[in-house]
């Protein structure tokens, strides 16, 4: 699996305007008929497949935001792209710190989340907004090796 950054806008609309990810990205609000990412605002990362995306989001000098998306049909490879995808952010920003915040009603992903090496720093109190509710963001990091 080769990683690499990417900003063809089809690669990348096609993992996030998914159905199931798209839903899962997707606070109440935007729909999947009129949404489209904003390529100048982020770094999109991928494989010569295409089976994911890592979005980062710098945060200030040495932080960036992460929110990783697998299609459905490759999450059998999900953690072999999540390490991937961390790697070719430590090889290629001068990030020292990269963070992520994962509403809890996602534990799956909070737990892939663990299980890439992140840990618990904190809790975003009702600030993700879903089904009409509002719910609570698990703060996690990870810090470069």
């Amino acid at each position: 699996m080769i990683i690499s950054e990417t900003k063809d806008l089809d690669k990348i609309a096609r993992v996030l305007k998914n159905p199931e990810i798209f839903d899962r990205i997707s606070e109440d609000g935007p729909t999947l008929d009129t949404w489209m990412p904003n390529t100048d605002e982020a770094i999109f990362v991928t494989d010569e497949n295409n089976i994911g995306l890592m979005i980062y989001h710098w945060v200030n000098s040495v932080t960036i935001e992460c929110h990783v998306q697998v299609l459905p049909e490759y999450r059998d490879q999900a953690h072999k792209f999540g390490q991937l995808v961390l790697e070719w952010a430590w090889d290629n920003t001068k990030a020292t710190k990269i963070v992520a915040q994962i509403p809890e009603i996602y534990p799956s992903v909070i737990k892939f989340a663990y299980k890439n090496g992140f840990s618990f720093e904190g809790v975003n109190k009702l600030s993700y907004l879903k089904n009409g509710q509002l719910h609570d963001q698990y703060y996690l990091g990870l810090i470069r090796p």
